[in-house]
């Protein structure tokens, strides 16, 4: 089989078969679409040509052109699980990254806010009634750290999503898998006076029956990169010049929750994580801030310093 025709079968697999995200499969994609452009530039056309080190020359390939351990991981998994589906497939005998180890790169713990700078960046939107983007923009801030939801699901909810009363919202993950997520009471009163009034205003044409919760006035759905922009004008306001993102929000929410005695498991279900070793990764988060805790305030750690 041509190498061309394996990957569009594998494309259709994942996006389809297994249902993954768009951003999961066009990464996926983009990666292998790489792997061919350089075996074909060593004139390999088939499958069942491609051996060991034409995958380990690509990857030195991308370490020369400076693409960091990271990328070049994530590039090697994306391989593993194309050439895993042409064996599962029956198109494929063997494996050629089966023998290749992953490049290392060092985990790096998230960054996070603390609960006074969620604070100080809901207090940097204006209180204006006459403007009720304000209120929209508190609302998806107070909703996301409060779900710690992906920024992808927080513009894709829709109205029907929501079931205040039961205190709980419907989440929609990678790979289209539901979720029921709570909400913090101080979130879900913020989230009702936005839908009780400033949703209304927001769309200025009355026939505009949109479901999508978080709109714009045209009636689309933000879009990523506007809630993105919207959060770092607010950041700015607070005094906060680092980089603040999206999903910084959704590391405070996970942090905090193991903060304050959640278990890991729930956590775990609340993020929507396929894995709890993905969501383990806060638990060191905790144990740095912890560690800085002990150091600041225990009676030996000041003897030390005095010393």
């Amino acid at each position: 089989m041509q190498i061309d025709e394996a990957l569009e079968s594998f494309h259709e697999y994942i996006a389809i078969d297994r249902n993954l995200s768009a951003n999961t499969v066009a990464a996926y994609m983009n990666d292998l679409n790489g792997l061919m452009r350089h075996l074909e530039s060593e004139k390999i056309n088939e499958i069942t040509e491609i051996k060991p080190e034409h995958i380990i020359a690509w990857l030195k390939l991308l370490d020369s052109n400076g693409i960091g351990a990271r990328s070049r991981a994530r590039a090697l998994s994306a391989c593993r699980q194309f050439f895993k589906f042409l064996r599962l497939s029956k198109w494929l005998d063997e494996s050629p990254v089966t023998t290749i180890e992953s490049p290392f790169f060092p985990k790096t713990l998230p960054d996070v806010l603390r609960p006074i700078q969620i604070d100080e960046i809901l207090a940097a939107i204006p209180a204006d009634a006459k403007r009720p983007r304000f209120e929209r923009d508190r609302a998806m801030i107070e909703l996301m750290f409060s779900c710690g939801l992906r920024v992808s699901e927080l513009i894709n909810l829709h109205i029907g999503d929501l079931h205040l009363n039961e205190g709980f919202i419907l989440v929609r993950g990678k790979g289209d898998k539901e979720r029921l997520v709570p909400v913090g009471q101080k979130a879900i009163e913020t989230l009702t006076n936005y839908m009780n009034v400033a949703r209304r205003s927001i769309l200025k044409n009355p026939a505009n029956k949109t479901q999508v919760l978080f709109v714009h006035p045209s009636g689309k759905a933000l879009t990523r990169m506007g809630f993105w922009k919207l959060l770092e004008r607010y950041a700015r306001g607070a005094g906060l010049l680092e980089n603040v993102h999206p999903h910084l929000l959704r590391h405070s929410f996970a942090t905090a929750l193991l903060a304050g005695g959640a278990d890991l498991r729930s956590v775990q279900t609340m993020l929507g994580h396929a894995s709890i070793t993905t969501t383990e990764i806060y638990t060191h988060v905790s144990s740095e801030e912890l560690r800085g805790v002990v150091n600041k305030s225990h009676p030996l750690s000041q003897k030390r310093k005095k010393h």
